[in-house]
Parts: structure tokens; sequence; C-alpha cells
């Protein structure tokens, strides 16, 4: 929407054109890394038998943030949050038991 390109890759690549780092979810297609005008990584989804959808961004976004300020390189951030959104889509509900994969 912010570029008014269709495809996400596009808009990402766009987008990275004017911010450092752009990294855009796209649920059980996993998620796309893009800086300086061009897609950097295609992330794959990690497996899961999804349940509900809800949370699951915010969880990418969480363990995407936390890896990335722990010193991770963007694209082993942008694997984390594919793992932690499909820990989030195999829970029903925004707040899923505390147990690590």
């Amino acid at each position: 929407l912010l570029t008014g390109l269709p495809d996400p890759a596009d808009a990402a690549a766009k987008l990275s054109r004017h911010v450092p780092l752009v990294v855009t979810k796209q649920g059980a297609r996993g998620a796309l890394v893009a800086a300086s005008g061009a897609i950097a990584a295609r992330i794959p989804a990690a497996p899961a038998t999804p349940r509900d959808t809800t949370g699951a961004g915010d969880a990418f976004t969480g363990a995407f943030l936390a890896a990335l300020l722990a010193g991770a390189e963007p694209e082993e951030a942008a694997t984390e949050g594919c793992e932690a959104g499909a820990m989030a889509v195999e829970t029903v509900g925004g707040r899923p038991m505390r147990s690590v994969r």
C-alpha cells in the first residue's frame, strides 16, 4: 500500500531505497529482507499446523527485534521471527503457553 506496487518483493525493494532495512512478513510464504533497493534474502516460513493467526505478527516482530538487538544479521533475525510466528499460529488465542521449540 505504501508504494502502490502489487508485488511484495518489488514494494520492499522500493521502500529499502528510502530506509536502511525493510522486512516484509508474508505468512505461510515466510518473509522478505530488503536493503539498498534490492531483496537481500527470502526467508522460508517455519513448518506449522495453523490453528489461529492471532498474535503471529506480534510474535514475528518481537522475535525479529530481539534477535536483531542481540547482534543477529537481519536474515537470521527474520528466521527467528518466522519461527516465532509459526509457534504462535499453532495455538488458539494471543497468549500461547510458555514453551520453547
